[in-house]
């Protein structure tokens, strides 16, 4: 993923938080993708569950020729809390139900 983003946009942001004894590492990535005719930020988060891995994405898109600086107001107010929220979901149960419905690769 990180670098399939590289290749296509410009990573903002890349953090790893440590493995504990008890689950997997987890990663954070915050890229923008910049055309001629829209402006879309990328927040992904990266975990582990059963086996399982699962990217969580949280996108946003502004079209038009003042998209650069209306992404750059949104990020100022909105880009933090959307990180946040993504690195506090905390609940790794629900990703182990997820998992447990995927098919076996």
């Amino acid at each position: 993923i990180l670098g399939n983003y590289r290749q296509h946009g410009r990573i903002i942001k890349a953090a790893s938080k440590p493995a504990p004894a008890s689950q997997p590492a987890e990663h954070m990535i915050v890229v923008s993708f910049v055309r001629p005719d829209f402006v879309e930020m990328a927040f992904t988060r990266l975990a582990l569950a059963n086996g399982a891995g699962f990217a969580l994405t949280y996108s946003r898109r502004i079209h038009g020729q003042a998209a650069g600086s209306q992404m750059s107001d949104w990020l100022n107010v909105n880009g933090n809390r959307v990180e946040r929220a993504l690195v506090g979901w905390s609940d790794p149960a629900t990703l182990a139900v997820y998992a447990a419905a995927l098919p076996e690769s």
